[in-house]
């Protein structure tokens, strides 16, 4: 039962760091 927990809690970091990557590319992009 901890592990559906472990991989949600994962997959919310995963999206997170996605979302974060994305937004911060643009900016190195036009640097």
């Amino acid at each position: 039962m901890s592990k559906p927990k472990r991989e949600r809690a994962l997959a919310e970091t995963e999206a997170q760091a996605i979302t974060r990557n994305i937004r911060v590319s643009p900016r190195k992009l036009n640097l």
